[in-house]
């Protein structure tokens, strides 16, 4: 029943009734006055009221002292509004009986409180903790991975996140997504609850759900086909591929390859940058400069690029239509391969990433060498990537066993370069 809809004497007879609870405990206040009359509204125990006007208040607050301390609420637990009385009510007694069992927290009512551990805020927290410590491709991929889970619990308190959530989440994003990126997205969002308990935002971290992508397959090409790609890249572009073919090395890094990085006296190589979408990274990945002998094919290459170089800074450059120096792109180098795939009828769907640091690994492993030698080269930031590859290794024994051939030849260098000498009848001279 509407109490503005009482009839007066029924309301005077309300206003007798003690409505304030006794000293010390929960009680439901409101800061409002009567909109028409101006007096404070009179509290019974349906709830404030102007006897004259018969107005209600549109806003409530609980005031009650814990630990010494004066504590007002106004909002319920879910940050939602104390906007009518039957909701403060049901504060109240909530709030009355988490002081009775010693479980009340202030932090999980107190509005300016409680949004420190909404997720949105958590996350937006996270995210700029870990700017300055990563790359910026990396950064981006944890935003994007993120948004998802802020989508699905921006509103929610940390805290009450149980592995049931994340449960019910896991099966909303494996919708229409592969297993690896499933996996991917749970792998940031269990990093991002591991840094709250770090932090002690939270006690523990949910139970997430295990998800086992199949193993990727491994798509490459052998020297020949490599050689055969060299032939059709226009020859303005050729240095940089044969530097990839070479050292397997990742295309962001040799994009960013300067010639400070290049010792002609010692005949090394340096890595020691690298481009993240579009951004020169002072740091290749896994933060740790390398170093790699140059071949006879490649330092050739080196000084005759250096003896007439065009850009002041990176090694690998290319003139556009008005003969204007521009360094390599992603997007570029990407064109370039796809294009040269196409000429030489590469029908198979193969990345560059793939034709170049795949490529190295499996050509190294079917000549004999080992996947600690292979990985030293590659420098793989995990030690599990090189184990990607084993699985070529084991299949080589079925030979063994039936003793029809040699799997392992011994390890062949090709003189002078990365890709064997091409003969005639393959595709013709270079």
């Amino acid at each position: 029943m509407r109490l503005d809809a009482l009839p007066r004497d029924l309301l005077e007879a309300l206003l007798r009734v003690p409505g304030e609870p006794k000293r010390g405990s929960v009680k439901i206040r409101t800061k409002e006055k009567c909109p028409k009359c101006g007096k404070k509204f009179q509290q019974t125990p349906l709830g404030f009221l102007c006897p004259d006007c018969k107005t209600i208040p549109r806003r409530f607050f609980i005031d009650l002292f814990w630990k010494g301390k004066r504590v007002k609420v106004y909002s319920f637990k879910d940050g939602q509004p104390l906007s009518s009385f039957e909701l403060a009510k049901r504060a109240q007694e909530i709030i009355t009986h988490q002081i009775e069992r010693g479980t009340f927290n202030p932090d999980r009512w107190v509005k300016s409180e409680l949004e420190r551990f909404r997720v949105r805020y958590l996350v937006r927290r996270y995210i700029e903790d870990k700017r300055p410590e990563i790359k910026y491709s990396s950064l981006r991929k944890k935003e994007i991975w993120l948004r998802l889970f802020v989508e699905r619990f921006g509103g929610e308190d940390i805290r009450d996140i149980t592995s049931l959530n994340i449960q019910e989440f896991y099966t909303e994003v494996r919708e229409g997504r592969s297993l690896k990126t499933v996996k991917n997205i749970l792998t940031e969002v269990r990093a991002f609850f591991n840094w709250c308990l770090r932090l002690e935002i939270i006690d523990r971290v949910p139970q997430f759900p295990e998800v086992k992508p199949p193993e990727p397959v491994i798509k490459w090409i052998d020297r020949i086909t490599q050689g055969k790609l060299l032939k059709v890249i226009p020859e303005e572009h050729r240095d940089i591929f044969e530097f990839l073919f070479t050292y397997g090395c990742r295309p962001s890094e040799a994009r960013a390859l300067a010639w400070d990085c290049v010792n002609f006296t010692e005949r090394l190589v340096i890595f020691k940058r690298t481009f993240s979408d579009q951004k020169l990274v002072e740091t290749p990945k896994g933060g740790k400069i390398f170093s790699l002998p140059m071949t006879e094919a490649i330092y050739r290459m080196l000084k005759r690029r250096y003896e007439g170089r065009r850009h002041p800074f990176f090694v690998f450059y290319y003139r556009d239509r008005l003969g204007r120096i521009h360094y390599y792109g992603e997007v570029m180098l990407r064109k370039i391969f796809k294009e040269a795939c196409r000429k030489i009828g590469l029908r198979e769907k193969l990345t560059l990433y793939q034709a170049v640091r795949h490529s190295f690994a499996m050509q190294r492993l079917a000549e004999g060498f080992t996947l600690g030698e292979i990985s030293a080269v590659l420098r793989h930031s995990s030690p599990e990537t090189i184990k990607h590859y084993a699985q070529y290794r084991t299949e080589q024994l079925l030979p063994v066993i039936e003793g029809k051939v040699i799997p392992f030849p011994l390890k062949k260098v090709v003189p002078g370069g990365s890709v064997p000498e091409p003969s005639p009848e393959d595709f013709g001279e270079l």
